[in-house]
């Protein structure tokens, strides 16, 4: 008896991009934000805060200014942008949510075909689906051998 066993492995990896998505960022003291698509795309809004949650941003090298304040302002963008193919957001006259910390305006957006306006989007992290598929293949040879006496 012979016994033969085959081990095939695929391994599948799919990276799912957020290529599509955008940052914009306007520095607090009147900067203008455009938000643009190509044409038969629409902007789709995924979020927008006011505030400061990093130095690197809008460069500030003072070690004491707040680096974790911010109010939400998606909807103020939504109501301003969404569904349009072009916008200009400006970044100054909102709230204050830290003051004596200079802010910048962020907002994260999708163009999206106008269809899909109504879609929930995510521009958080690219997505990584990884399969592995492993396929054990056992063949079983019988070998008979008869002896004849006469």
């Amino acid at each position: 008896t012979t016994t033969t066993t085959i081990t095939t492995t695929t391994t599948t990896t799919t990276i799912v991009p957020t290529d599509t998505c955008q940052t914009k960022v306007g520095c607090e003291g009147g900067t203008q934000i455009e938000l643009s698509c190509t044409s038969g795309y629409a902007l789709k809004i995924s979020g927008a805060f006011w505030g400061r949650l990093t130095r690197d941003i809008c460069y500030q090298d003072n070690p004491f200014i707040d680096t974790v304040c911010f109010q939400d302002e998606t909807s103020y963008v939504v109501q301003q942008c969404e569904g349009k193919e072009s916008c200009l957001v400006w970044s100054f006259g909102y709230d204050d949510p830290c003051f004596g910390t200079p802010k910048y305006l962020q907002v994260d957006y999708k163009c999206v075909l106008e269809a899909n306006i109504n879609t929930p989007i995510d521009c958080g992290h690219p997505t990584t689906t990884v399969t592995t598929t492993t396929t054990t293949t056992t063949a079983t040879t019988t070998t008979t051998t008869t002896t004849t006496t006469t």
